[in-house]
C-alpha cells in the first residue's frame, strides 16, 4: 500500500513510477479537472495492475453516509435550489440503517474489480437497469414528474 497526500502532479508522477507491480495506491490529493495524466502514466498504471482508490479507498459507505447526513456538495445544491434529494443503494459493501432519503435497491456487495474480472454479470447489471427505473417509479408513482437528474458516485467500478 502507498499512500500520496501531496497535491502535486509530479509527486503522484514519482509514486506512480516507483511502486510495484500489484500495490495498491490511495491517492488523497486528487488530480485537476483541467489536468491531463500522460499516457506512460496510464500504461504504467495498467501494465503495473495498480489498484488506485481515493480519498474514501475501497470503503464506499462512509461516502453514502456523508449524503445521508448531509454533508456532501450534492446535498447543498439540493438545499440551494430546493431539488428533492433520493439516495438509492445498488450495491454498496455494507448496509445502512433506515433514513428517509435512502432506498435499498441492492443488486449485491459491491463490484469486483474490472481490472481482474467483470465488475458486474450482465444479469446484475440489468437487474440494476430495473431497479433504478422501478426505484424511480415507486418515487413518483402519484405524483407529475416533469425533470429527473441522475449521478453517481463516481468511485472505483463506476
Amino acid at each position: 500500500m502507498a499512500i500520496n497526500c501531496c497535491d502535486s502532479h509530479i509527486a503522484f508522477s514519482l509514486c506512480i513510477t516507483k511502486l510495484r507491480k500489484g500495490v495498491r495506491f490511495a491517492y488523497f490529493s486528487g488530480v485537476e479537472k483541467n489536468e491531463e495524466i500522460e499516457t506512460s502514466l496510464l500504461n504504467l498504471i495498467h501494465y503495473k495492475e495498480l489498484e488506485l482508490y481515493g480519498a474514501y479507498g475501497p470503503r464506499k459507505e462512509q461516502m453514502v453516509q456523508n449524503f445521508l447526513d448531509g454533508g456532501a456538495a450534492i446535498n447543498t445544491f439540493c438545499r440551494q435550489y430546493d431539488i428533492e434529494l433520493s439516495i438509492i443503494d445498488m450495491g454498496v459493501n455494507g448496509d445502512f440503517n433506515d433514513h428517509p432519503l435512502l432506498m435499498n435497491r441492492k443488486v449485491a456487495y459491491g463490484t469486483r474489480n474490472f481490472a481482474v474480472q467483470k465488475a458486474m454479470s450482465r444479469g446484475e447489471a440489468i437487474q440494476a437497469v430495473e431497479n433504478g427505473a422501478r426505484a424511480f417509479l415507486d418515487k413518483n408513482e402519484s405524483r407529475r414528474c416533469d425533470l429527473i437528474g441522475m449521478g453517481e458516485m463516481g468511485i472505483g467500478n463506476s
